[in-house]
């Protein structure tokens, strides 16, 4: 009997995310899953959710898949997981733990700034003188 005809156990299935360290507003995210089996992988789905929306999945059919989540802004909570089938007659089912992270900071792109406005013939400043700013 080949190792592969007698495998009943599922891959063991591994999932992460870069970066590893708080993520913020306009922190890119990539999430990988890797997938292990002595009989091989037949296929690998990354699934990723947004604030308990509907999971969106990837890579059917890789060993490995590496999947970009869009920018998220502050408050958001990103849900993730893989999973594998083996490639085994058996068709063994693994599965990562579920993972999450949540965007942290605010959703403003800008800091703080102080502006004053002076006079050029005396020097001082203008009261009610407003300034925009944008970025």
């Amino acid at each position: 009997m080949s190792a592969a005809s007698a495998d009943t156990l599922g891959p063991a299935v591994t999932v992460f995310r870069n970066p590893q360290t708080p993520v913020f507003p306009s922190t890119p995210v990539t999430i990988t899953a890797n997938a292990l089996d002595n009989s091989g992988i037949s296929s690998l789905i990354v699934y990723y959710r947004i604030n308990g929306n509907d999971y969106h999945r990837f890579c059917p059919s890789a060993v490995q898949c590496s999947v970009d989540v869009p920018l998220q802004p502050a408050g958001t909570t990103v849900y993730y997981y893989a999973t594998a089938i083996d490639a085994s007659p058996f068709e063994n089912p693994g599965s990562s733990i579920i993972a999450s992270y949540t965007v942290s900071g605010t959703n403003s792109g800008m800091g703080s700034i102080a502006a004053f406005v002076y006079s050029c013939t005396t020097n001082n400043p203008i009261a009610g003188a407003v300034v925009s700013a944008s970025g």
